[in-house]
């Protein structure tokens, strides 16, 4: 994160995926399709959580996914 290792307690991934989750469901985002940009702006406005965190967190326990066609990234947490 900004050119420098960062270790994140396990604590704190568990954290990040319990918001995730509760993001999902307020944002109507399907589980198989989480937009990566909205995800990571939404938890550290609302949470306070660092969006380079977040999308690690999600990479490492799900999958990511390009749009058809489109310049967004959707991570899914199928794993």
């Amino acid at each position: 994160i900004h050119n420098r290792w960062r270790i994140l307690e396990e604590t704190y991934l568990r954290s990040v995926l319990e918001m995730l989750l509760c993001a999902a469901g307020e944002k109507s985002w399907p589980l198989d399709a989480i937009p990566a940009d909205q995800l990571g702006s939404f938890l550290a406005a609302d949470g306070g959580f660092i969006p380079e965190a977040v999308l690690y967190c999600l990479r490492v326990s799900g999958s990511r996914k390009q749009e058809q066609g489109g310049e967004e990234e959707h991570l899914s947490t199928d794993r």
